[in-house]
């Protein structure tokens, strides 16, 4: 645990900085997953998006691989709350719930485009997603089921 004290001696703006910028930049993405999804470029966006968040990430992660290999190994409740209670552990967790909630909505819209689910049924699942990633993706594999009698989430082979 000693590396994750080095974030916290970026100055407060900084991490105010990053924290404000995953907070308040996807909107834009997921509007466009909401009213522009088959556009070309406002996918490219939200793809590139994807891409810079995940650079972000990447950086903040990268260092901190030495702890984090031992937490995977022997994950510890304690030593989590600790990561989590650092800055460096706050921001790098909120940068993954965005990332991976965005994820979700990507892959639920476009499946629910290739299944011709209805937009009215597709947005108000997208706006679950936006606030609680994993619970809107159980409400659309649950319509997949009982709706869609789809279980799997690849094809099949025929």
């Amino acid at each position: 645990m000693d590396n994750l004290s080095g974030f916290a001696s970026y100055p407060l703006i900084v991490n105010e900085i990053l924290f404000s910028f995953l907070s308040y930049s996807p909107g834009p993405f997921w509007l466009a997953l909401a009213f522009a999804p088959l556009q070309k470029y406002a996918m490219r966006a939200f793809d590139i998006y994807l891409i810079v968040l995940s650079a972000i990430f990447s950086i903040l992660t990268i260092p901190l691989i030495p702890d984090l290999l031992l937490f995977v190994a022997t994950p510890k409740l304690a030593f989590f709350q600790q990561f989590l209670s650092s800055e460096l552990g706050t921001i790098g967790s909120w940068n993954h719930m965005i990332l991976g909630d965005l994820w979700i909505g990507r892959w639920v819209t476009h499946d629910s485009i290739n299944r011709n689910v209805s937009w009215c049924i597709r947005l108000p699942i997208l706006f679950v997603i936006l606030f609680f990633g994993p619970v809107g993706l159980f409400f659309y594999l649950i319509y997949r089921i009982l709706f869609l009698k789809k279980i799997w989430l690849i094809p099949s082979e025929k």
